[in-house]
């Protein structure tokens, strides 16, 4: 039996802003914002990705391309694990997603700005099954969800290259600016 090596399609569908999460005794935790550069001094640990080298990719470059340290923890198993770790940590900072809400968890919240690093979301279908290619359906309970309510995009919708400010502000992977330029 030959096994035959398929290539994936992806869509680039959403950037998402990271922000900064510590302890709300943090040495950090009073301030409204932080710039990439001022993450170096304390560095970033996050659960580690594991098998997903899309997402540990990322964070690599992003903490090359900004001389941050970074450092993988344990995996996360899931909500209370994202919470627990950076809640043990004395120093660094573990980065994750607007929408994440720590609200009552001890953690603070802090926006990562000039530049704002976005991540990519993206979809994956397999190049020969067509018909199974993402397309947008109706489900009211989604779009009504809490998560999705203050989502900045319609999560099927591809961000457009205009909608990336041409100055510094932002900050996304080469490969992902050339997605949205095509």
């Amino acid at each position: 039996m030959q096994l035959v090596q398929l290539e994936p399609l992806y869509r680039l569908v959403h950037l998402e802003p990271l922000h900064a999460f510590v302890p709300e005794d943090h040495r950090l935790a009073d301030r409204s914002a932080r710039r990439p550069a001022g993450l170096r001094e304390v560095g970033t640990a996050m659960p580690d990705p594991a098998d997903a080298a899309e997402w540990r990719g990322y964070l690599t470059r992003l903490a090359e391309r900004f001389g941050v340290p970074l450092r993988f923890n344990a995996p996360a198993i899931g909500q209370r694990h994202l919470v627990e770790q950076p809640l043990a940590e004395m120093a660094a900072v573990r980065l994750g997603e607007m929408l994440t809400d720590p609200a009552g968890s001890g953690l603070r919240r802090i926006p990562i700005v000039d530049p704002t690093p976005l991540m990519p979301w993206s979809i994956v279908w397999h190049r020969h099954r067509h018909r199974h290619s993402p397309r947008r359906r109706h489900s009211p309970r989604r779009r009504h969800s809490p998560r999705h309510r203050h989502s900045p995009r319609p999560l099927l919708r591809r961000p457009r290259s205009r909608e990336l400010p041409s100055d510094p502000a932002v900050w996304v992977l080469e490969i992902d600016r050339t997605l949205l330029a095509s």
